[in-house]
């Protein structure tokens, strides 16, 4: 797993430690090359993205398949709140990375655009996934 992590600005947290990933995929038993980018988040329309996962198709320029984890920030204040609401999330987000990695390579599911991804607004945390 590779990880980059800058330092969190103060009165903000990660929403996740990457420790806690490493289990999730020693878990899984998941053998996918996995990138980790932490971030610090900002508020939009969809609210605060705290946490995506892109599943990358092999290509001409890499010939393998991958996983980009993009983890974000939350106040200290939100972060009992957003540890509660991800582990509602962790088992959803397992059984779509155990899913994807099930997938044969020609698989109609499969496709360009395949993500999980939390965003928090409202004391609530918005699943979205594609498959």
């Amino acid at each position: 797993m590779k990880i980059e992590k800058p330092k969190v600005p103060k009165g903000l947290c990660y929403v996740i430690k990457s420790s806690q990933l490493e289990e999730i995929f020693e878990e899984l038993g998941v053998t996918i090359d996995i990138s980790v980018k932490y971030y610090f988040s900002k508020e939009g329309a969809q609210g605060i993205r705290v946490f995506e996962c892109l599943y990358w198709l092999p290509n001409k320029n890499v010939p393998y398949e991958r996983l980009y984890i993009n983890v974000g920030t939350v106040t200290f204040t939100q972060k009992d709140k957003i540890d509660t609401l991800l582990k509602e999330f962790f088992p959803k987000f397992k059984e779509w990375v155990l899913f994807m990695a099930s997938l044969s390579e020609n698989s109609t599911f499969l496709k360009q655009n395949n993500y999980i991804q939390a965003n928090f607004t409202n004391d609530s945390l918005t699943v979205k996934s594609s498959p």
